[in-house]
């Protein structure tokens, strides 16, 4: 994303990403929701190679399900 400057920007951009797809909507006669997370991996705070981003990327999104999943028990 061109407007991304820095990482705090890229959370911010997420947040509102995921805000978005969390809205309920209507299909047919039903009210359905979705959700989403999304792990956030920089270059090269996180790593050069891409590999090594698109696994940081992971680790990050399953340690926010983990999040989540904690504040729902």
């Amino acid at each position: 994303m061109a407007d991304i400057d820095g990482r705090d920007s890229a959370v911010r951009h997420i947040d509102r990403l995921v805000d978005q797809i969390r809205r309920p909507f209507a299909f047919e006669d039903n009210q359905l929701g979705l959700d989403a997370s999304i792990g956030l991996a920089t270059y090269p705070d996180d790593g050069t190679e891409m590999e090594v981003l698109i696994e940081k990327a992971d680790q990050a999104m399953y340690a926010v399900k983990r999040m989540r999943k904690a504040h729902r028990a």
